[in-house]
């Protein structure tokens, strides 16, 4: 916003008028409105992507069909996991994109990554000692 503000200061001619009050009023609503909808486009792209996760998983449990073991141990993973790995996985994103559609940091994407990839050796560790 102070970007906006800088770029028209030439038209600024006395800081104390209404008219320069009106006009820093106008390119903070403006901006703020365009940030919220940018925000609210990502946070229905993440809804939806949330959506297909649990479709994925009623599916999975739903019909006859067996799933190979990777699957359903990341079924089993906790959520902030499973996102990260439906995103790059499934989806393909990079990293980055993931930690915008998220909110998080690029970093926090790569340690869920990680941290996902442990607790997925252990759950198919475990699904192997029961299953054989």
């Amino acid at each position: 916003m102070a970007l906006k503000i800088i770029k028209h200061i030439d038209k600024i001619e006395d800081v104390k008028c209404n008219k320069t009050k009106g006009f820093i009023v106008t390119i903070v609503r403006n901006s703020s409105i365009y940030i919220y909808r940018k925000l609210q486009i990502e946070k229905n792209k993440v809804q939806k992507l949330e959506n297909e996760i649990l479709s994925f998983e009623q599916e999975v449990y739903d019909t006859d069909i067996l799933p190979n073991k990777v699957e359903v141990a990341i079924l089993k993973l906790p959520e902030r996991y499973k996102q990260v790995f439906f995103l790059k996985y499934s989806h393909g994103f990079h990293d980055d994109k993931i930690a915008d559609m998220l909110d998080i940091s690029p970093s926090t994407v790569r340690t869920r990554i990680k941290r996902g990839k442990e607790k997925l050796k252990i759950i198919l560790d475990e699904m192997e000692k029961v299953h054989g």
